[in-house]
């Protein structure tokens, strides 16, 4: 069967000649005839998760256009984390997400630095500043606070 898709894979239909780095994957399993290989290593090129000591950046709100899109990179990030094996505590979490936060929200930042001084310890959790709640507590900051420019930032709540 590995067989039978390497020679699929050789067929000029599916990886024509000209894509260069495909066709060096091909000929890398030449000897062995193995397409299983072949696609593994294609994968592995692209896909961080197979790749060895991968390396993924905390993303940060400057590289989004909107709160939610950060927030959804950020919990890719965090998922990567978990399972590269690096465990955060849900203080660390969110100290991660709000220090990564530009100027634009440095007004509802410090009111969330606020509610986390009477964070007492990783087990006590305040409401409004779990992970999950964060938004919505940065969203109430900026409408209270900048209400001019609330509509620009604002995030949609489900």
């Amino acid at each position: 069967m590995a067989k039978a898709h390497y020679v699929k894979l050789l067929d000029k239909d599916i990886i024509p000649l000209n894509q260069h780095a495909a066709c060096n994957f091909l000929n890398q399993y030449v000897s062995i005839h193995d397409g299983y290989k072949v696609l593994y290593s294609m994968i592995k090129d692209y896909h961080l998760l197979l790749k060895k000591n991968a390396i993924l950046a905390q993303p940060n709100s400057a590289s989004c256009n909107n709160l939610y899109e950060y927030s959804t990179k950020f919990y890719s990030y965090l998922l990567f984390e978990q399972l590269a094996g690096h465990q955060y505590s849900a203080h660390q979490q969110v100290l991660m997400f709000i220090g990564a936060l530009d100027n634009e929200y440095k007004h509802a930042v410090a009111q969330v630095y606020q509610l986390l001084k009477t964070w007492i310890n990783d087990d006590y959790v305040l409401p409004n500043t779990t992970l999950e709640e964060l938004l919505s507590t940065i969203d109430q900051c900026i409408c209270r606070i900048m209400p001019q420019i609330a509509p620009y930032i604002h995030i949609a709540h489900a």
